[in-house]
């Protein structure tokens, strides 16, 4: 399911069973963005994209919006990082407890992908 978010944001819903099968699936939409070419004027125009997504395990049964804030974290973990990429995390207990400001999380979680 994919839907717009926000002015330029946009939201997909997967289901998966795997984090890695859910990141390759973004690096592939993320590909497919950048090499899209745009003419306006007689010029070629190219967009990138930088995704943020967040895998939420079968077992997850807390607050809806959670792993949506997750996602938006990721967001900007890509653009702070070069942007036209991919960042990922699997949305656990740990990540819950970065969300609501635990200083001890381990950001090597971070799956970094493109």
């Amino acid at each position: 399911l994919a839907a717009r978010y926000g002015g330029d944001e946009f939201i997909i819903i997967c289901r998966t069973n795997n984090e890695a099968d859910l990141a390759a699936k973004a690096e592939i939409i993320r590909t497919r963005i950048q090499e899209k070419t745009f003419g306006h004027d007689g010029r070629v125009i190219r967009i990138t994209a930088s995704l943020g997504i967040a895998f939420v395990p079968q077992r997850f049964n807390g607050i809806p919006e959670d792993p949506i804030k997750a996602a938006d974290m990721m967001l900007y973990e890509s653009k702070a990082h070069g942007r036209n990429r991919v960042t990922a995390v699997v949305f656990d207990d740990a990540f819950a407890r970065r969300m609501a400001g635990d200083p001890t999380y381990d950001a090597t979680k971070f799956l970094k992908v493109g």
